[in-house]
């Protein structure tokens, strides 16, 4: 009886641990059914003798369904990998300008991102080209959007001040 309460403690999905207790429950009824003296058989006592193969029955299945819920969320996992809290994904559907952009992903990514005094206005007008635009984290972003800018190339550069702020310095 321990090794069964060690494995359930394991089971992370709720139909499995419902399976398993339903096995459980399923030892105990029987165990009560043993202890208790057969006289003559009645259709009480087959009523209840069913009434315990389908509980054993579901919980079989509930088992089996949780097994398959395991291991269907660790398929779709590995195929579809979920996104990493720092991954940035902006969409636009025409160009923007580069400071825009900024301020939206400021917003999304709850951070600051700011201008140094030394960029001149050509380099915040700047106009970012439409559609995906990705980075595994806000500087790798902000770093992609130079490549993704419509017309003459603009040259900056990203600092981190610390971990919420950024600094984009023009050269």
């Amino acid at each position: 009886m321990e090794k069964i309460f060690e494995i359930a403690s394991k089971i992370s999905t709720p139909l499995a641990l419902s399976g398993i207790a339903l096995i459980i429950l399923f030892y105990i009824f029987r165990g009560i059914l043993k202890k208790v003296p057969v006289v003559k058989q009645s259709d009480g006592s087959v009523i209840l003798s069913k009434v315990i193969r389908v509980l054993f029955v579901i919980a079989v299945i509930c088992i089996i369904l949780g097994f398959m819920g395991y291991v269907v969320q660790l398929v779709v996992n590995r195929y579809y990998p979920q996104l990493q809290s720092e991954q940035v994904d902006v969409g636009t559907d025409k160009d923007i300008a580069l400071e825009d952009i900024v301020q939206i992903v400021a917003q999304q990514q709850n951070v600051t991102i700011y201008f140094n005094p030394g960029c001149d206005s050509a380099v915040h007008r700047a106009l970012i080209e439409p559609g995906e635009h990705y980075g595994k984290n806000t500087m790798d972003f902000l770093l992609k959007l130079k490549d993704r800018a419509k017309g003459a190339g603009i040259n900056y550069d990203v600092q981190q001040k610390n971990q919420n702020r950024y600094e984009i310095i023009c050269n």
